[in-house]
């Protein structure tokens, strides 16, 4: 896959939702969700919660990174 920023090819893998121990201490065990916010209308989609995985891709050139995610399957 290309990028669409800068036309450098992607790394494919997949996207999820970590949190690390030290996060997890400081700012409890609550669930981390992966979340676009619209510019217009702003709303909140949710794209992933932490049980889900997604393809992605990502460019190292310029750190871009594609998230296929399931928002209209749920």
């Amino acid at each position: 896959m290309k990028c669409p920023v800068c036309d450098a090819p992607m790394d494919d893998g997949e996207a999820y939702l970590k949190k690390s121990f030290f996060n997890s201490l400081a700012f409890g065990w609550g669930a981390t969700d992966l979340v676009f916010k619209r510019t217009s209308p702003k709303k909140e989609i949710e794209l992933m919660t932490p049980w889900d995985f997604s393809k992605a891709y990502h460019c190292s050139a310029c750190g871009a990174t594609t998230i296929a995610t399931r928002t209209g399957k749920r």
